[in-house]
């Protein structure tokens, strides 16, 4: 029962940092340029803006996300497309396929990443929570979670499941295996309390 317990919270914790990522968007910076050239009225340049728009804006770069790692499918298509993304949502298949250009996808993963280390940096600096620090590398690998010992002994230690799917979150987005591997070490001493790995079954190509 226990475990089923804390299997359920995990599933929970993931689910809702998987949704609170995709539902923060950002508009393209090509919308507030738009109008300009109309404005103008200097038409001369017009077909090779167009070629030069077009060359620009080819999506080079694409991602295939399970449907059923979804919470809000909606909301979280919605997020892509802030961020420049083409969208394949076949009826009949079992992922979404987002396209982007380079620097598209690439304001999305700076995006995600300051989102996550933002979450990391609440807890750091939350004084009533037992996170002193937590160390990471950049894809969120490997997380090590440094805690004061008084306060995390007298702790559920859930937090420490919602730490490993803010990096699972991060990872959703990226062309590799989701997975990220845990430590607990207690502060001023090092000693290792436990570790573990959260790998899961998304299947992103």
């Amino acid at each position: 029962m226990v475990r089923s317990m804390k299997k359920l919270s995990l599933l929970l914790c993931l689910a809702f940092v998987v949704c609170l990522l995709a539902g923060c968007g950002a508009k393209s910076d090509s919308d507030a340029e738009s109008g300009s050239g109309a404005e103008s009225g200097n038409n001369t340049t017009t077909t090779e803006s167009t070629v030069e728009t077009t060359k620009e804006k080819a999506k080079d770069v694409t991602i295939s996300i399970k449907k059923d790692t979804v919470v809000d499918a909606d909301e979280f298509i919605q997020g892509m497309k802030d961020f420049g993304a083409d969208v394949e949502n076949k009826k009949d298949a079992d992922s979404f396929i987002f396209t982007f250009t380079a620097s598209e996808y690439k304001k999305l993963l700076d995006t995600r990443h300051k989102e996550c280390v933002k979450a990391f940096k609440g807890l750091e600096e939350n004084q009533d929570h037992y996170v002193e620090k937590i160390e990471y590398d950049d894809n969120f690998r490997n997380l090590k979670v440094i805690v004061n010992k008084k306060m995390y002994e007298a702790s559920t230690k859930a937090d420490n499941y919602v730490i490993a799917a803010c990096a699972l979150a991060y990872q959703l987005y990226i062309n590799e295996k989701q997975y990220t591997n845990v430590s607990i070490v207690y502060s001023g001493t090092e000693e290792v309390v436990s570790t573990f790995s959260l790998p899961l079954n998304y299947n992103i190509k």
